[in-house]
């Protein structure tokens, strides 16, 4: 069975373009424990500054959407994010 894909309206018009940013953290494997066959974070304030880094570039370049790495922001950042988007 095909799998039907229909659109949402957003209550407002769909851009013609959008600015998309792809971040990439540099991290070692020193910066993780790992915990029931999940890599964490030993520190999750050791990727802060790279985060801020990103989303300042992002909201001076005008970026609409922003890619990080699978897994690379901590949970304890989320509200961040959500705080920039």
């Amino acid at each position: 069975m095909p799998t039907k894909i229909e659109p949402l309206d957003f209550g407002h018009p769909r851009p013609n373009q959008i600015r998309v940013a792809i971040a990439q953290i540099t991290l070692s494997s020193e910066m993780f424990i790992e915990e029931r066959g999940l890599l964490r974070y030993k520190d999750p304030e050791c990727v802060s500054d790279a985060i801020d880094s990103v989303l300042t570039f992002a909201q001076r370049a005008s970026v609409d959407l922003v890619l990080f790495p699978e897994l690379s922001i901590p949970s304890e950042h989320v509200n961040r994010l959500q705080v920039w988007a």
